[in-house]
């Protein structure tokens, strides 16, 4: 893009020797056309999106789901699980999503940008939290009782989250 103009100004800046400093047929500025006349070309810094879309466990749009990359680029993903991070610069960017009472899958995933990219999905697992008591007793008969509680995530990635002896 080029951009055009004049300016009257004594002091319009300018790069040495990237000017002509004839005036006139004649090298000289006569009142009132004596003006500096400019083209510039203007480069606009190129800027990515990342999209993708966030689902359930079974395949259902999950809604207000935060996809974060980092410092203000983030997104809420809409009634169809979609979500779009714009005007990105080039680089690699960390995306993680979040929602109350969901854990996903992956829990992050990196990428780089240019190009633009897609197909950025996670998977949430909705936690459900159990009110019941459990009415089941284990008697070790005095030796002792090894349990140990795991999360398992989707992609068959166990987590222990408690090991006790």
């Amino acid at each position: 893009m080029y951009l055009t103009g004049y300016t009257d100004s004594p002091d319009f800046p300018t790069t040495t020797g990237a000017y002509d400093t004839i005036f006139g047929s004649d090298g000289t500025c006569s009142v009132p056309l004596c003006a500096d006349v400019f083209v510039a070309q203007l480069r606009l810094k190129p800027s990515y999106t990342i999209t993708g879309t966030v689902v359930d466990s079974e395949g259902q749009p999950l809604l207000g789901v935060q996809v974060s990359a980092g410092g203000a680029y983030q997104d809420t993903t809409n009634t169809s699980g979609q979500y779009t991070l714009a005007d990105l610069s080039a680089g690699s960017y960390t995306l993680t999503p979040s929602k109350a009472g969901y854990f996903f899958s992956p829990e992050a995933r990196t990428v780089t940008v240019p190009p633009s990219v897609g197909g950025q999905d996670f998977v949430g697992v909705h936690i459900r939290k159990e009110s019941a008591v459990p009415t089941h007793q284990a008697v070790g008969h005095g030796q002792p009782l090894t349990y140990t509680l795991r999360l398992v995530y989707p992609d068959a990635r166990e987590v222990a989250l408690y090991d006790a002896v």
